[in-house]
């Protein structure tokens, strides 16, 4: 164990943390009449997943600086509304006759249908939120075995807001699989859904800034396992569309 005098975390530490958290996100609300998105942001709450590594660079009288890197999940909780998509995409149709012989049928055709529309039903709304940030941190002890520490981050994230329709979709026409036989001599077959080619309104993959800043305490229980726990902004991304706060995390700690 190390005493007051020694700082637990010093030049050359290296250090890993494995943390849960939790934190908020802001989700789209979708009008329920309309079954659009209305802009008005509502708060859901994420659960989240660190992993982050820190070395020692440097000692002072008053404390040590570390710096090293983090990666954050943040998966928000979902929020229940009404979605609509758009669909538009094309599809074959292959023609047939009969031809000579018993059963025996001849391709002489094929076209290429367009279609178009718009699909509702009821949905459900969450975002999911990877933050990677480079990090410098701050070390001072204060109490025996105890290393206190405020950290600062930059770095991008990967947000994604996800829609999960439910399976009473609505299509604005009968926009399932199909295949038809017209007549003993003249066949047309073709098959579409167009379930399959919607574009969520609200769904979304965009890079945004992300920061982190906190504070944290790691307590030692042995030479090298510690347990950890951070407070503050232990990572954020930020945009118009929603930004996304965790807030608190706890987990443990391997110094090497």
């Amino acid at each position: 164990m190390c005493s007051v005098n020694a700082q637990t975390f010093q030049k050359g530490d290296m250090i890993l943390d494995v943390d849960l958290g939790f934190g908020t996100a802001d989700a789209v609300e979708f009008n329920k009449k309309q079954g659009i998105p209305v802009g008005r942001k509502v708060s859901t709450g994420t659960f989240t997943q660190k992993i982050a590594f820190e070395i020692g660079a440097a000692d002072y009288g008053f404390g040590s600086f570390g710096i090293g890197a983090m990666i954050t999940n943040a998966y928000g909780f979902g929020v229940n509304g009404v979605a609509t998509g758009i669909y538009d995409y094309s599809y074959k149709t292959e023609h047939y006759r009969k031809g000579s012989g018993r059963f025996k049928w001849e391709h002489y055709n094929s076209s290429t249908v367009q279609r178009k529309g718009m699909v509702s039903g009821d949905a459900t709304t969450h975002v999911e939120d990877i933050n990677i940030l480079l990090k410098c941190s701050f070390h001072k002890q204060f109490v025996k075995n105890l290393d206190t520490y405020a950290t600062l981050g930059l770095g991008a994230s990967i947000y994604t807001a996800v829609i999960n329709p439910s399976d009473d979709i609505k299509f604005d026409s009968d926009g399932h699989m199909f295949d038809s036989n017209y007549s003993n001599s003249y066949q047309v077959v073709f098959s579409y859904n167009d379930g399959d080619h919607v574009e969520w309104q609200g769904a979304d993959t965009k890079a945004r800034f992300a920061m982190a800043l906190f504070v944290g305490a790691r307590y030692y229980l042995t030479t090298h396992w510690a347990l950890n726990c951070e407070l503050g902004l232990t990572s954020a991304s930020f945009k118009e569309n929603g930004n996304v706060y965790n807030i608190c995390s706890i987990g443990t700690s391997y110094k090497f």
